[in-house]
């Protein structure tokens, strides 16, 4: 998990499991085992403080902004 390019790899992995994510694609909430593997990689990518940046401004990150706003109360603070 300390390897360099780990959290990288956790926030492209989570990218590629909202863009899997049927629910996602219709634009409704992931189911709750969609959701917990999700934000387990979010939060995984976030304990990396440059990624944890650009997290933060999530304008950048489209898929993950908008699977946020879809599933209100899936916080990255938790």
């Amino acid at each position: 998990m300390k390897q360099t390019g780990f959290s990288l790899y956790e926030m492209n992995r989570a990218i590629c499991k909202i863009y899997l994510d049927s629910n996602f694609r219709e634009r409704r909430p992931s189911s709750e085992g969609n959701r917990t593997q999700i934000i387990k990689d979010l939060k995984t990518a976030s304990s990396d403080e440059a990624l944890a940046q650009r997290i933060k401004k999530i304008e950048e990150i489209e898929p993950i902004q908008t699977w946020l706003e879809l599933n209100p109360g899936s916080s990255l603070g938790d």
